[in-house]
């Protein structure tokens, strides 16, 4: 405990530091393995205007696999300036009662928990890793102070299927950045993920656009190899709304589609906003049991503690598991 707050003084030092230039805006990335490919480009975004970075990720996936520690690792090593929240998957640990008041986005919506109980700014950022700011546009809105009008708004993004040369022509809003405040817990144990605090805010807006009336995300949701997207749909929250590997398999056997099968939206291509190496092969770090200095390990008790289980449960808890 005394190495962590040392760590959090040198945190808190460096970042104090930064909020002189930088929005006082921290920034939560929902993280795991299957999305290293996009990690670099999110946090390379991130840090022209972001007083604080955390990224989200849990021991395992969400189906109950473990997780690639060994790629863990090279990404902790690999940006030692960025907070990693390491978090317990414990599904045997939560009441049934608190799993369902959340419904299918539990663990979703911890992930955002998580995050959010270390945030110290006034606004918290709230994205998947494949979700890609375009800093420039993005910083350019940022001073316009816009944000500071609202307890929350949904960010539009260009949503891409297959390739990074392949956008819809239809554009969402999924990433959300609101006010921190004790409002956000309450939001986020009910259904929704993080569009559960858009739902739960007061002062709110959809849609929004940079200066130009251009999205500020570039959302990667589909662009995997084969074997990533079909990773990615067994831990998803929509992974019973669909045969999605039989749907995965035929459609990976087309060329590029001028529709997506999953929203239906119309496909043109474009330049790509980013450039990834499809023959990279997968880096490896190598597993400690030492954690890097910029990654916090939370106790299963801890987690209980953060996402608010009852008292009562995390006291039996810690008899009966010995958490």
């Amino acid at each position: 405990m005394l190495l962590f707050k040392v760590r959090r003084e040198f945190y808190a030092e460096g970042y104090n530091s930064f909020r002189c230039m930088r929005h006082s805006i921290a920034s939560v990335i929902s993280f795991c393995s299957n999305e290293f490919r996009f990690l670099h480009f999110a946090l390379d975004a991130l840090k022209d205007f972001s007083s604080e970075i955390y990224v989200v990720v849990f021991d395992h996936f969400f189906d109950g696999t473990l997780e690639n520690e060994a790629l863990l690792f090279y990404c902790f090593e690999k940006h030692p300036e960025v907070h990693f929240l390491f978090a317990p998957f414990v599904p045997h640990l939560i009441p049934k009662k608190f799993q369902k008041k959340m419904g299918k986005d539990f663990w979703f919506n911890t992930s955002r928990l998580v995050g959010r109980h270390y945030a110290q700014s006034d606004y918290i950022l709230f994205l998947d890793a494949d979700e890609i700011i375009d800093s420039s546009a993005f910083s350019a809105w940022l001073r316009t102070k816009e944000y500071q009008e609202y307890d929350a708004m949904r960010l539009e993004n260009f949503w891409y299927f297959r390739s990074t040369d392949l956008q819809a022509t239809t554009w969402e809003d999924s990433a959300v950045i609101a006010r921190n405040s004790s409002w956000q817990i309450e939001a986020l144990h009910s259904p929704g993920d993080r569009h559960a605090l858009y739902d739960a805010a007061e002062k709110k807006k959809r849609h929004v656009l940079s200066l130009h009336g251009q999205p500020m995300i570039h959302h990667y949701s589909w662009v995997r190899t084969k074997e990533e997207i079909v990773k990615k749909m067994r831990s998803s929250a929509h992974k019973n709304e669909n045969d999605w590997e039989k749907l995965i398999a035929e459609e990976w056997e087309k060329p590029h589609p001028a529709r997506d099968f999953v929203h239906g939206y119309e496909l043109k291509k474009v330049d790509p906003f980013i450039s990834l190496d499809w023959d990279q092969k997968i880096p490896l770090g190598k597993k400690s049991s030492t954690l890097p200095f910029n990654v916090r390990k939370i106790t299963p008790l801890e987690f209980l503690k953060i996402i608010q289980t009852p008292l009562w449960h995390r006291i039996a808890s810690s008899w009966k598991h010995c958490v």
